[in-house]
């Protein structure tokens, strides 16, 4: 679905998993990513994720407001930012955080694609947090809906 509807940075060394690698990774399909590309070490990676809410782009900062209090009722994160930009045209919500219980650095971008809300979500180790948090941003900033 995606594949035609969004384009987007990927780093070279990523792989795209394959339809069956997806599933055994992630056996609950309610929380399945529809795409992933991964390093070959899994150390960081992009999940491309339909979400069941209906939101317009012009919605888009009301649900990243509600999306960021969910989150911060969340236990074991260290909060670094969240907000609304413009990117190519389209609100685009973002918030990124350390999981600390599992030392994981993400980058959770989200926009509005025929009316449907898609997250995105770059994450690397948190010991690669200083080297890779760029890497997100400018995934983030590459994004482009047809």
């Amino acid at each position: 679905m995606f594949n035609d509807k969004i384009e987007l940075l990927v780093p070279r060394t990523f792989r795209e998993l394959t339809k069956e690698q997806i599933a055994a990774k992630f056996p609950d399909a309610g929380s399945r990513p529809a795409v992933v590309w991964t390093a070959d070490d899994e150390s960081s990676g992009i999940r491309v994720m339909e979400m069941p809410e209906d939101v317009s782009d012009q919605q888009v900062p009301e649900y990243q407001t509600f999306h960021v209090r969910y989150m911060k009722q969340e236990p074991d994160q260290e909060w670094i930012s969240d907000g609304v930009r413009k990117i190519n045209g389209r609100n685009v919500g973002f918030v990124k955080v350390v999981h600390t219980d599992i030392n994981t650095y993400a980058h959770y971008f989200f926009v509005s694609i025929d009316g449907r809300l898609v997250q995105l979500a770059y994450h690397c180790t948190g010991k690669l947090r200083p080297s890779l948090e760029s890497v997100g941003d400018k995934i983030a900033a590459s994004l482009k809906v047809k």
